[in-house]
């Protein structure tokens, strides 16, 4: 044994002599303490086994350190669930679907040029939604983001007679703070518009459930849509 060997062995000697004494473990009720998902007894484990053993079994099985707030990796996760899929428009905003849609009076057509559109409101004010409701994606968009939307009415006299029609609409976002406000509005005609339009354009500051809110000439109709960004 050469002088290394002999001072790492004194050193080691003076370390276990200044530890103070392992407390005393009640085997009994370590035998009948409740048992833990992992089958290890629910007691102070630092008491029994000291706080160095508590540490080495944390950091080799990698719990502990984590919180409910997002998706949990490690025992008992697969390491695919780290990344969460986005919700289904269901499961995160209860979007309005046009059931039972709404057969627009003449001279409009009874349903739109799309048949995957519907209308929906009454005759006094009503707008186009996607038979599944609106779900916009804006994975890819800059906020705010501006949105198109288009409105009719019975009382509305065409864009020739109301060039900027009296239609206010108000978006409000349900699932956080937030509102928006637009009362500049113009027309728009195309054939899958089915016609004439009023057109109102809003911006919409951030994703989430909005509900959007139109006024026009003492009608109003609501409807929510979702916007995502992931």
């Amino acid at each position: 044994m050469d002088d290394l060997d002999h001072l790492l062995r004194d050193a080691g000697a003076r370390w276990r002599a200044s530890q103070p004494a392992p407390p005393e473990v009640d085997e009994v009720a370590l035998a009948n303490a409740p048992r833990s998902t992992f089958g290890w007894p629910v007691v102070a484990a630092a008491a029994a086994l000291g706080a160095a053993a508590v540490l080495i079994a944390v950091f080799v099985l990698g719990v502990g350190t984590q919180t409910m707030d997002g998706p949990q990796v490690g025992v008992g996760a697969p390491a695919a669930s780290a990344t969460a899929s986005p919700p289904e428009a269901s499961e995160a905003c209860a979007v309005t679907r046009p059931n039972p849609p709404f057969d627009a009076p003449s001279p409009y057509p009874s349903s739109p040029p799309d048949a995957s559109y519907a209308w929906f409101g009454t005759p006094q004010l009503w707008t186009m939604l996607q038979l599944d409701g609106e779900v916009w994606d804006a994975a890819n968009a800059s906020f705010p983001v501006g949105i198109k939307m288009f409105w009719w009415s019975s009382n509305w006299a065409g864009m020739r007679e109301e060039q900027e029609p009296a239609i206010t609409v108000v978006a409000t976002r349900l699932d956080a703070p937030g509102a928006v406000t637009t009362d500049h509005a113009t027309n728009a005609a195309a054939d899958s518009l089915g016609g004439e339009a009023m057109l109102v354009g809003i911006e919409f500051p951030s994703p989430g459930c909005w509900q959007l809110t139109a006024k026009y000439r003492g009608a109003v109709l609501s409807y929510i849509v979702w916007i995502k960004d992931e």
